[in-house]
């Protein structure tokens, strides 16, 4: 029965990837025989109203994975540590790649150029920055996980003063991924902070046998600082926001088009004002482009929202005949 179905994945949503099987037929089971047993005692065939009766007496899905693990005082619990070495093994994986192909470059370099010898001190301090950037990255994706692992536990419903009739369905699309969410807090994060404390690096940086070659901001750009902290601010507030909700509802779809619309008026702000960016024309040139593919994007929300659909350009050719 749909309802069950639904009721059991939504309790499997707040248990561990290697539990959640194991519980998911287990509670499938024992619902299916409260729910016979319960028609039999009616003399009915079993149908929606009994299987909501039956879930009203097992209790709230939060509730009910308590049950099977319950929760303890974690900086990440069992249900995001598996996503946290994952995100962990991949950033090693990457930043031993920056090492490897700094390691190469220089090699490389010195077979170009043999009179100028081989120079270590440049891979030595290149390694280390990295190093430092990997331990710096670290404690962000832990504190990115350690907040979701707060902000995602759901205010749980007292007693039996929940609907069982109001269960998500059970759509991937709708459902907010934790991990994407994880990623998320972490990039915005980690962009703010780039913004704020180290302006040189935003763009590109490169570093050639000990050469810097600076980003793309003048100190100028230091005017726009205080409106994209309100947008770091509002995006990292949305992102709580959708943990909590689980589920793309109404809501939050109208909030992400609010959100993508507070980033175009900024952006729109950087590209009308003087200049602040190295080689200026060229870059805005670039966030020109943005800006056209933000609003574009804003508009598809605003289809899907009204609509209920995603956006296909042959629904509003046919529509426009």
């Amino acid at each position: 029965m749909e309802l069950i179905d639904r009721y059991v994945h939504e309790v499997g949503e707040h248990l561990a990837d290697n539990m959640r099987a194991d519980v998911e037929a287990e509670l499938r089971s024992l619902l299916m025989d409260a729910l016979d047993e319960r028609a039999r005692a009616a003399s009915r065939p079993a149908d929606a109203e009994l299987a909501t009766a039956v879930l009203r007496e097992f209790g709230p899905p939060a509730e009910v994975a308590r049950r099977y693990a319950p929760e303890g005082e974690y900086l990440i619990g069992p249900r995001l540590f598996p996503a946290y070495k994952k995100v962990l093994t991949l950033m090693v994986i990457v930043f031993a790649a920056l090492f490897l192909a700094s390691f190469v470059l220089s090699v490389l370099s010195t077979v170009q150029h043999p009179e100028q010898g081989f120079i270590p001190a440049p891979i030595f301090n290149g390694g280390l920055d990295l190093f430092k950037s990997l331990i710096f990255n670290f404690a962000l994706i832990t504190l990115a996980f350690a907040v979701v692992e707060r902000v995602h536990k759901r205010r749980p419903v007292k007693g039996k003063d929940w609907d069982p009739s109001k269960l998500p369905r059970i759509m991937a699309a709708e459902r907010i991924s934790l991990v994407g969410g994880v990623v998320e807090i972490y990039l915005v994060i980690l962009v703010a902070l780039l913004f704020n404390f180290y302006p040189q690096w935003v763009g590109f940086a490169v570093i050639y046998r000990g050469i810097a070659v600076h980003g793309i901001l003048l100190p100028e750009f230091s005017r726009h600082i205080p409106a994209l902290n309100v947008f770091f601010a509002a995006v990292l507030a949305f992102d709580v926001w959708k943990l909590r909700a689980g589920r793309r509802t109404r809501e939050i779809q109208w909030g992400g088009l609010a959100l993508n619309l507070l980033g175009a008026g900024i952006l729109a702000l950087i590209i009308v004002g003087p200049a602040v960016f190295h080689h200026d024309t060229l870059v805005k040139m670039g966030l020109k482009l943005w800006l056209i593919l933000t609003l574009l994007v804003s508009a598809m929300r605003v289809y899907r929202i009204v609509v209920g659909k995603d956006f296909e350009p042959a629904d509003a050719i046919s529509e426009s005949r």
